[in-house]
């Protein structure tokens, strides 16, 4: 197990190698940033739509089974079993849109970095 000091000086010293070079920082960030754009697949905002779709499409089918059970249409067993493919569908399309939202979140973050690795440059400049 390492002691904490030696990953602080490790740490330290990648963290001061990027200060001491904000044109590599600028370079890697650039790279990060063409990395995500072609990782994010398709569009981001009809992905989403189409999970939520699919959120609403399981509120309704919810809805149909309920109905279904209280008519005596189904028997209990089914109704669960029917509701609980519902739930994982649900659970499912919560997570992927959690996904997107955290991909795009990450990429606006990147963006913002490289952004200030700029406005670093040019401070270094001016001095």
């Amino acid at each position: 197990m390492r002691r904490a000091d030696e990953i602080e000086a490790r740490v330290w010293e990648v963290v001061s190698g990027l200060m001491k070079d904000p044109e590599q920082l600028r370079s890697d960030l650039q790279k990060v940033i063409e990395r995500q754009r072609r990782d994010i697949r398709g569009e981001p905002q009809r992905e989403a739509k189409v999970w939520l779709g699919k959120l609403a499409e399981v509120d309704r089918k919810r809805c149909g089974f309920q109905d279904m059970a209280a008519e005596g249409l189904t028997s209990l067993d089914e109704s669960r079993i029917n509701l609980v493919r519902l739930e994982e569908t649900r659970r499912i399309a919560q997570r992927e849109l959690e996904l997107l939202a955290s991909r795009q979140e990450r990429f606006k973050a990147i963006e913002r970095d490289k952004l200030s690795s700029s406005s670093m440059r040019g401070s270094r400049r001016k001095l």
